[in-house]
C-alpha cells in the first residue's frame, strides 16, 4: 500500500483536501496530514500539496530531506511548480501507481556566516534574497564568486536564484526566465542605482557570497524562499552554493517547461 503526505496550504483548502484525502485512499493509498512533524516523511512514498507555489516551497524544505517526490495541486494563483489544478484530481491514480515522470530541480543551500563558522541554515528552491527588509530602506552590498569580488551595489536588495527561481520574485526584478535543467545560480539585484548593474549567471557549481556592507548603520536581512527573515549582523555574510539535496516533482501530465510558460505566463511579455 503505498504512503502519501498531505501537506496543505494554511488556509482555503479544506474541502478540497477532504476529496484528495477520499480519492487516495479509495485508490488504496495511506494518508497521513502533515501538522508540523516533519518525520511523518520519512516512510512516504510521495507527498500532495494544496494551495500554490508556496506551499510547494514550504513542502520542497521537508520532503527533500527524506527524498520524497511531490505532486502539485494548484489551488492558488499562477502554481507554476504545481502539476494538476482542482478540477484534475482524477489523475492521482498515476501517481499511486507509480506511473509518472520525475522532475527533478536543483535547490541551494544558504547559510549566515559568523567569523567563518554558519550560524544560520537553510535551503532553497526558489531563491535566497538580501534586502533591507520591510523598513525598504537601500543596502549596499558586494558579490563575491569563488572568494573574488564580482560586483557591489547600492540597491533594494539581490535575489540569488535557482532556474526554478527565475521565474519567481528574481522574473518580477527583471531577470530572464531559464530552463529549469540547465543547473547555475542567478544573481539579479533588486532595484539598482547604477546603470551597470545587471543579472549575472553562474555556474551551478558556484559559491556565492553576499557580503552587506552596513553603512550608517543599516540593517540587512535575508529571507530563504519566502520564509521568516533573518537580520545580518556587522561581519556577517551569507554563503550561498548548490545544495546535495534537490526537490523531485512528481509529472503525470505529458506537456513540457516551454507549454507550461505559454500557460502560466500567457499574454504576457518575458
Amino acid at each position: 500500500m503505498p504512503n502519501a503526505v498531505i501537506y496543505a496550504s494554511r488556509v482555503g483548502v479544506p474541502a478540497l483536501t477532504e476529496q484528495v484525502i477520499g480519492q487516495l485512499k479509495s485508490l488504496g493509498c495511506d494518508c497521513r496530514v502533515f501538522e508540523d512533524k516533519p518525520e511523518v516523511f520519512e516512510n512516504a512514498d510521495f507527498a500532495v500539496t494544496l494551495g500554490g507555489d508556496g506551499t510547494i516551497l514550504r513542502c520542497a524544505a521537508l520532503a527533500s530531506h527524506y527524498d520524497v517526490p511531490i505532486l502539485g495541486i494548484n489551488h492558488g494563483r499562477l502554481g507554476f511548480m504545481a502539476e494538476l489544478e482542482a478540477h484534475e484530481t482524477r489523475l492521482l491514480e498515476r501517481a499511486v501507481n507509480g506511473d509518472y515522470k520525475l522532475d527533478v530541480r536543483m535547490m541551494l543551500d544558504v547559510a549566515v556566516m559568523r567569523d567563518g563558522e554558519p550560524c544560520y541554515n537553510d535551503t532553497a528552491l526558489n531563491d535566497a534574497v538580501v534586502s533591507g527588509g520591510q523598513t525598504s530602506r537601500v543596502v549596499e552590498l558586494m558579490i563575491l564568486a569563488q572568494n573574488e569580488p564580482l560586483t557591489s551595489f547600492l540597491g533594494d536588495g539581490v535575489i540569488v536564484s535557482t532556474p526554478t527561481g527565475s521565474t519567481a520574485y528574481a522574473y518580477s526584478a527583471g531577470g530572464a526566465v531559464i530552463e529549469p535543467h540547465i543547473e547555475n545560480i542567478a544573481i539579479t539585484p533588486i532595484c539598482p542605482h547604477n546603470m551597470r548593474s545587471r543579472q549575472l549567471i553562474l555556474s551551478g557549481g558556484s559559491d556565492v557570497q553576499v557580503t552587506p556592507l552596513h553603512n550608517k548603520g543599516h540593517s540587512a536581512f535575508l529571507t530563504v524562499d519566502g520564509r521568516g527573515g533573518v537580520s545580518l549582523n556587522i561581519g556577517e555574510y551569507v554563503e550561498i552554493v548548490r545544495s546535495k539535496r534537490v526537490c523531485k516533482l512528481i509529472r503525470v501530465k505529458d506537456r513540457n517547461f516551454y507549454q507550461i510558460i505559454s500557460e502560466k505566463l500567457g499574454g504576457r511579455e518575458l
